[in-house]
């Protein structure tokens, strides 16, 4: 299946809100890297469709990413960092390259990570508060606003 197949470049959003996706990175540059590009070649596969392209909800809280980011961004008003949740995944980013102490996080720590994600975005969530790179501005999203998760490396539980 190629990108341009996938539900992803076609669905839409809830709300009255652009539709978003949630990046999920693991520890490092090239994962965050790795999902702002598929984030940008599927905003262009949603604009050649005219559709409204997706926000990005990445878990960084680090202001030297925020910059690598919006250095590298097609459009940086469409990349979204939420420090909450990169609070919830700070442990299993933070053990990056130590596999003992990876191992002993996802033994110990992998259903609190899931109940966390699930109580930020999960059908009974509420909304929540991320912030645009590019013009630094809140953006307010529902949970009803994420229309898929694309995984670029991450070692955490997902909300499925």
């Amino acid at each position: 299946m190629t990108l341009g197949e996938t539900e992803i470049t076609r669905a839409t959003s809830n709300t009255d809100k652009h539709p978003a996706v949630l990046i999920r990175t693991g520890g490092g540059n090239a994962p965050s890297l790795m999902g702002l590009r598929v984030l940008d070649r599927i905003n262009a596969i949603r604009i050649s469709r005219r559709l409204p392209p997706v926000d990005g909800i990445f878990p960084i809280a680090s202001e030297r990413q925020v910059k690598m980011l919006r250095g590298e961004a097609n459009d940086p008003n469409r990349v979204l960092v939420d420090s909450r949740y990169a609070a919830i995944v700070d442990a299993y980013v933070a053990s990056h390259g130590q596999f003992k102490k990876h191992i002993e996080i996802v033994a110990t720590q992998s259903g609190d990570t899931k109940t966390h994600l699930m109580q930020r975005f999960g059908p009974n969530a509420d909304m929540f508060d991320t912030v645009s790179i590019g013009s630094g501005e809140t953006v307010t999203h529902s949970p009803k606003d994420i229309i898929g998760v694309l995984d670029a490396g991450s070692r955490y539980p997902g909300t499925d």
